[in-house]
């Protein structure tokens, strides 16, 4: 038998604690390619909870000695890693920068805080003015691991962050969506028509970075903003765009970190007024009726190659009630044929048309820019003096 200690992230809770190295410094530990954190036996590690506690201790961070196989000394008592679960998921912190991004957009952080230190999980590109989210985007992605944890995770609960002024949640009620879209559509009758009872033909908050692409709950936890989301049919979120992201996913645990991933929308959908008239779809309006919370016309992933600096994009149109796709639906030339990882049916509206650009195509049709090659991404530890260039909100620091 070899003499150590094994920890297999398959096997761990999702309110595992982060690993970080026995050090005044914050170095994270990641897990090797076989999905297991390993440690010599005498070795140390600490483990933290950030701004929680452990659940049997009464402590946010513990030292924890290798013994054998998966078990470790803590406080002289001896435990499975197993065991060491935190009480509950850290508080994520969200923190705005002076930086601009496409369409009057402002880049908005979601990290943590560690031992006084930012750990940066995601960038997003928010148009407040009209609580819109453009883009979200991860550098060093996924990491290389075989055996994913394969335990449940909950997406359901978001916070809103004190960025929107109207009840965001609300807004992605079928109650509150029939209203809307009847005044919208200047018809009860189409807005029955559109948004149903089956509970797939209604708008979801759709996460651009999805939890599924972090192996870790603290990472996975970060994924549950409404920042990081935007309005999008439920019966495309759980059809085509599923797909995509399960083929996205598996191309960036191929790849490991030569990849980075960006995810935005693009546009706002349309359905047909009760004058077969088109009319944008937004899920807010104010008491001057201005509107706000558009509906995307297309949600799409950009899988960026950082040693060739190219990239290619897949698209999904977010519209299930389209009749068919016509050319103004095409921002560029389809290459999906020549994208043999993509390996998917892509054809049907209902569930969402994909089609796929080369990413210098995209981006020159959209305007959007080039995140990894425009501007220097923020590191994995920063520092708050190093990251002083942002705003505090309510959850955040600087």
């Amino acid at each position: 038998m070899i003499s150590g200690c094994t920890f297999w992230l398959e096997n761990g809770s999702p309110k595992g604690p982060l690993f970080l190295q026995h050090s005044q410094e914050v170095k994270l530990v990641h897990p090797k390619e076989d999905g297991a954190i390993h440690m010599s036996k005498g070795e140390t590690l600490r483990l933290s909870c950030m701004d929680k506690k452990f659940k049997y201790f009464n402590t946010k961070d513990l030292v924890v000695t290798c013994v054998q196989d998966d078990y470790v000394e803590v406080k002289k008592q001896l435990m499975q890693f197993v065991e060491l679960e935190c009480e509950a998921y850290p508080t994520s912190i969200i923190r705005k920068r002076h930086e601009t991004c496409s369409e009057n957009g402002r880049l908005y952080e979601i990290g943590y805080n560690i031992r006084g230190e930012f750990r940066l999980v995601m960038v997003v590109c928010f148009v407040q003015s009209e609580a819109r989210t453009l883009y979200a985007f991860i550098n060093n992605t996924y990491p290389s691991v075989n055996n994913p944890p394969s335990y449940h995770f909950p997406t359901t609960s978001f916070q809103d962050d004190n960025l929107y002024d109207f009840n965001i949640a609300e807004t992605y009620t079928q109650k509150y969506q029939r209203e809307e879209f009847g005044t919208l559509l200047q018809s009860n009758v189409q807005a029955v028509r559109f948004i149903r009872e089956d509970g797939k033909h209604l708008l979801i908050s759709g996460p651009l970075v999805a939890a599924s692409y972090f192996v870790r709950g603290y990472e996975k936890a970060a994924t549950l903003h409404y920042l990081n989301t935007a309005p999008q049919w439920g019966i495309i979120k759980n059809g085509n765009w599923r797909k995509v992201e399960n083929k996205v996913r598996g191309r960036l645990i191929e790849g490991g970190d030569k990849f980075a991933l960006m995810s935005g929308t693009y546009g706002v959908a349309t359905l047909p007024d009760n004058q077969n008239v088109e009319r944008d779809l937004f899920l807010y309006r104010d008491e001057k009726s201005q509107r706000f919370h558009p509906v995307p016309k297309f949600f799409w992933k950009l899988i960026y190659d950082k040693e060739h600096r190219t990239g290619e994009v897949i698209i999904v149109v977010n519209n299930p009630y389209l009749k068919e796709i016509t050319d103004s639906y095409y921002l560029c030339k389809d290459i999906c044929s020549e994208i043999k990882w993509l390996g998917m049916k892509r054809n049907s509206i209902s569930k969402g048309y994909v089609y796929c650009c080369k990413m210098e195509d995209f981006l020159e049709a959209t305007g959007i820019e080039n995140v990894f090659a425009d501007r220097v991404t923020s590191p994995e530890i920063s520092t708050p003096t190093e990251a002083a260039n942002c705003d505090e909100l309510h959850l955040g620091f600087c």
